[in-house]
């Protein structure tokens, strides 16, 4: 799919494993409560068209929930989720991307993009707040992933 062309956040964090190693992680999806600590609560598939159920807990926000749907799911690849609030005014499009460096060796580019009428406004407001969860989930991924 293509992705939204609007401003968005991310962030990007090398990982002493393969991608498929990674990717097992990633699309488990019940369990990334269990290590995430942007996404308190998730459930779904990692598979087109499919509903995810989740909870994000931003720095100093209450806990949020949210329904998307998978609009990508490439083993070893890229995840993209697409959720929408407000009746469509707030969009969010959010995506991870695996690459492989090398031998035993990945990057990973885990990040947002906000649309919607209401969407730049939503960015100036928790932009910052939603990089640092990027960043703590990538740092989680890799200690879980590389920790074994």
């Amino acid at each position: 799919m293509k992705r939204p062309a609007k401003s968005g956040v991310g962030h990007r964090i090398e990982i002493a494993a393969p991608a498929a190693a990674v990717w097992a992680v990633i699309a488990d999806l019940d369990h990334w409560g269990a290590w995430n600590p942007l996404y308190v609560q998730a459930s779904g598939k990692a598979v087109v068209g499919t509903p995810l159920d989740m909870t994000i807990q931003l720095e100093g926000m209450k806990p949020q929930n949210a329904r998307a749907t998978v609009v990508t799911a490439e083993p070893g690849a890229c995840l993209e989720y697409a959720i929408s609030n407000l009746g469509g005014l707030v969009k969010a499009f959010r995506y991870i991307d695996i690459a492989p460096l090398g031998e035993g060796r990945c990057a990973v580019s885990n990040g947002e993009i906000m649309s919607g009428l209401l969407g730049n406004v939503l960015a100036g407001v928790v932009g910052e707040k939603v990089h640092k969860g990027l960043q703590a989930m990538n740092e989680a991924l890799k200690a879980k992933v590389e920790g074994g």
